[in-house]
């Protein structure tokens, strides 16, 4: 019980001892009596109920008027403010739109965040539009069919701010150009493909350049022909000629271009005409095919130029392009004209 000398006392105990005729100046020991632990059991009681109420008294938030805040802490209250109820938004957006998310896929977070994004996107339809530019060089080759760069034209570019969908410029892997434009057919090419394809013969078309100073005709490759460049890269990757997929690559097509040339005729100079690869004598000791030294042949011999040697190449390519486009279309019944 407490000491009535040092500490005060309260209402309860005051009354007690009061009514008890005890001088409070020397009050007597009653802690090992009854009425001791009785006096220390009431005021234990008395003092929890009072801490409590201090507690809850202490625990009622304060109530702030906004008004009598200064403007910069009133800014901060109200960002804070706005914040929270943008959260609680979408919070609440987020729960309506996976009210009907299997639990399993709720309990994943990374299937749960797919399940999501497939629902906000799930009115969205795929606009998909062709926007290849002209190939300048193909502008004098004859009125080509529905499948050509002016058709392509036609179609309508899409429009970024509109939700069209933005073309890629290059491929995300290997940085390839993927803007190249569609190849032209003329009648012609595809007439004298279709000669070729039913008389069992190369499809061949003679390209000029530098005003007609230099022409040269490519040939189709036979089957036999495109083995022979991959036997061909097949010794070089054992001698270590080629080294990882450039090198492979880039071989690949120098051996496919002088296997397919046919003629090469240079204004003031006898025409060069080339035979096909298997028929040509080269050292076998060596564990090579041909194709180098024909290489090496019309790199020092025939190109002598790297300008030369690059038109030539990027009309290579635009030959195996038309080959490969004609050979796509090889069941449009409405590409190529029928033969009777």
């Amino acid at each position: 019980m407490a000491d009535a000398g040092n500490e005060k006392l309260t209402p309860l105990e005051r009354e007690i001892i009061e009514a008890a005729n005890v001088d409070v100046s020397n009050p007597p020991d009653l802690s090992n009596t009854a009425l001791g632990k009785e006096l220390s059991s009431q005021y234990t009681k008395a003092r929890v109920r009072t801490d409590r109420e201090e507690t809850e008294t202490a625990a009622q938030p304060q109530v702030v008027d906004l008004n009598n805040l200064d403007p910069e802490k009133k800014a901060e209250v109200m960002a804070a403010i706005a914040a929270a109820s943008k959260q609680e938004q979408v919070e609440e957006e987020a729960a309506k739109k996976n009210a009907d998310m299997p639990e399993y896929i709720k309990n994943n977070p990374g299937l749960a965040a797919a399940y999501a994004l497939t629902n906000e996107n799930e009115n969205e339809q795929p606009v998909i539009v062709d926007d290849l530019d002209d190939d300048d060089d193909d502008k004098e080759e004859a009125e080509s069919d529905s499948v050509t760069e002016a058709a392509v034209e036609k179609e309508a570019k899409p429009d970024a701010a509109a939700g069209g969908l933005l073309v890629k410029e290059n491929c995300p892997r290997c940085n390839h150009k993927l803007d190249q434009p569609v190849i032209s057919v003329s009648d012609d090419d595809k007439h004298v493909f279709i000669a070729s394809t039913i008389g069992g013969t190369r499809f061949t078309k003679e390209y000029a350049f530098f005003n007609k100073n230099i022409r040269v005709v490519f040939r189709e490759l036979t089957p036999s022909e495109a083995n022979f460049a991959l036997r061909q890269l097949d010794i070089d990757a054992k001698n270590g000629v080629v080294i990882g997929e450039y090198d492979y690559f880039r071989k690949l097509v120098e051996y496919r271009l002088v296997m397919s040339v046919l003629l090469f005729h240079r204004q003031g100079q006898a025409p060069i005409e080339f035979e096909e690869v298997s028929t040509l004598k080269y050292d076998k000791t060596k564990n090579e095919t041909p194709i180098p030294g024909l290489l090496e042949f019309m790199d020092n011999d025939v190109f002598v130029t790297e300008h030369v040697r690059r038109t030539i190449g990027v009309n290579f390519m635009r030959f195996q392009r038309l080959v490969e486009m004609m050979e796509a279309r090889a069941e449009d019944v409405d590409f190529f004209t029928k033969t009777e």
